[in-house]
């Protein structure tokens, strides 16, 4: 039976076709399709970033579909330098020498053609018709040594699709040496140690990564999801799920004070926040309720004034910044990390935020769901404002000083370590210092309930997923979320201007 329209091709990476990743040039996105495990229902997939769509396919992949694979293993009793590659016995794998400690054993022919029993630790399948990416960070050589050692396998399909970014840096810490940092760092109690050991080393096997610095946002799904798999199959508490949760939370969070680099750790804990057992501790909130109007006012006009009598370029920068933050995310209930995903509308594009037409239509990155808002005025006055201070010349809204993105981490600390506080003391109301950014999200969802609107127009500016609507149609008519964003500018600053 023929079916109706064009079968799109497959995405290339690094010039190659990745079988099951498809394009859509309708809406800048790349997609596949994955099958629940437990529903046995197909669903789409989609991702703006193609090398993330494309690591997460490969996962995927290796973790559903049995592929042809060719076995690299690495000799520790070989000295020389460089990586010598020498091919096994069986014609179906290949010893690469490095230094490794020794548990497997495996038969192989050395250069002089004896057979040989070589002991190792590792062994990495490296799949014949896919991307390499993931397999060169797993070495211990440079991306130009690795291609050369192909070659001289006779694989120069591998040796052409490897494709690094010019600042590629090997990692250094060890998953292993993060938690025996944390045992280690002070006395544990014996069942401490154990189920630490217990739940990292299932964090591991599922991640499927040596080093720290390799674990992503698509790392942290698969584990959530194959232990929420786990939890559905046995029938277990949501206590299981959260003790493991905060097992892991808590070793990440302790590898802070043994590396340099902070940063990448406090990507990886945002990551993290997504490990919420339903109605467990990690799930609970401990202060709940929106800000006032009348406290919004306050730290806002505290922004303003500042701002006024600023005389420095670096303190426009910052009051401006927050200024325009804090409308940003009353306007469009967004937390941290949605300011910092956002991104200026392209030319003839429709995703992003569009400050010639007042609209924003986004992604949100750790949901894949749409959100959309009609911005106010004031805000759209805000990030002007900010953005001619800073100087901005990248497609974020909300970029760092050196044109980066900016990070929720970073917000976070100069939030709850520099601006609450000194808010607090100028006004001599240690209230302030409670105040939470996620409140101002909540203000929004009690100003919409106030107006009595339907639940689907809060959606639609919070970024929350309506049954039945098409993220298509959705992002092209970012107007639909008006009433929303009208009935929160009544909620912060009263009647009296109608948005957009």
């Amino acid at each position: 039976m023929r079916t109706r329209g064009i079968r799109p091709n497959f995405v290339e990476v690094a010039g190659e076709a990745v079988e099951g990743l498809y394009y859509d040039r309708s809406l800048n996105v790349y997609y596949y399709y994955t099958i629940d495990p437990i529903t046995k229902k197909r669903k789409k997939v989609t991702r703006r970033n193609k090398a993330k769509a494309a690591l997460e396919l490969y996962n995927y992949k290796l973790e559903t579909a049995e592929q042809d694979f060719t076995k690299v293993f690495f000799d520790s009793e070989d000295d020389r330098d460089g990586g010598a590659l020498l091919k096994s016995s069986d014609d179906k794998s290949y010893i690469l020498a490095a230094s490794m400690p020794d548990k497997q054993q495996v038969e192989y022919i050395d250069a002089d053609g004896c057979k040989c029993l070589l002991t190792t630790d590792e062994v990495f399948n490296v799949p014949n018709d896919f991307i390499i990416e993931r397999f060169v960070e797993l070495l211990d050589a440079s991306p130009r040594e690795i291609a050369e050692i192909f070659i001289k396998m006779g694989r120069e399909d591998l040796a052409g699709i490897i494709n690094l970014p010019k600042n590629y840096k090997r990692s250094k810490t060890k998953l292993s040496d993060v938690l025996e940092w944390y045992l280690t760092e002070e006395e544990r109690s014996r069942d401490t140690i154990r189920y630490s050991r217990l739940f990292w080393k299932q964090f591991c096997d599922i991640v499927n990564v040596p080093y720290l610095e390799q674990i992503t946002l698509s790392h942290i799904k698969a584990y959530k999801q194959q232990l929420k798999a786990i939890r559905t199959r046995r029938k277990l508490s949501a206590k299981w799920l959260s003790l493991r949760y905060e097992s892991v939370r808590r070793v990440v969070r302790h590898a802070k004070l043994h590396t340099e680099n902070k940063r990448f750790i406090n990507d990886i804990l945002d990551d993290m926040e997504i490990l919420k057992a339903p109605g467990g501790k990690a799930n609970s909130r401990t202060n709940p309720r929106p800000i006032s109007k009348n406290e919004f006012q306050l730290m806002l006009n505290y922004f303003r004034a500042e701002l006024a009598k600023a005389n420095t370029p670096t303190r426009k920068i910052r009051y401006s910044k927050w200024i325009a933050i804090f409308m940003t995310a009353a306007n469009t209930c967004s937390y941290f990390q949605d300011l910092c995903d956002m991104t200026l509308v392209k030319k003839a594009g429709h995703l992003g935020l569009d400050l010639d037409n007042n609209t924003l239509s986004m992604y949100r990155e750790k949901k894949s769901t749409v959100k959309v808002a009609v911005l106010w005025k004031e805000t759209v006055e805000a990030i002007v404002l900010f953005r001619k201070h800073q100087g901005c010349q990248t497609e974020y809204v909300f970029e760092t000083k050196s044109g980066k993105k900016n990070t929720a981490s970073r917000l976070r600390d100069e939030f709850w370590r520099y601006i609450r506080p000194k808010i607090a003391a100028h006004y001599d109301n240690e209230e302030l210092l409670r105040i939470e950014f996620n409140q101002i999200r909540d203000a929004g969802f009690t100003a919409c309930a106030v107006a009595e609107l339907h639940i689907e127009q809060r959606n639609y500016v919070s970024g929350h997923k309506n049954t039945g609507d098409d993220d298509a149609y959705l992002l092209r008519q970012p107007r639909l979320a008006k009433p929303a964003c009208e009935a929160i500018y009544s909620y912060f600053f009263g009647e009296g201007q109608k948005v957009g």
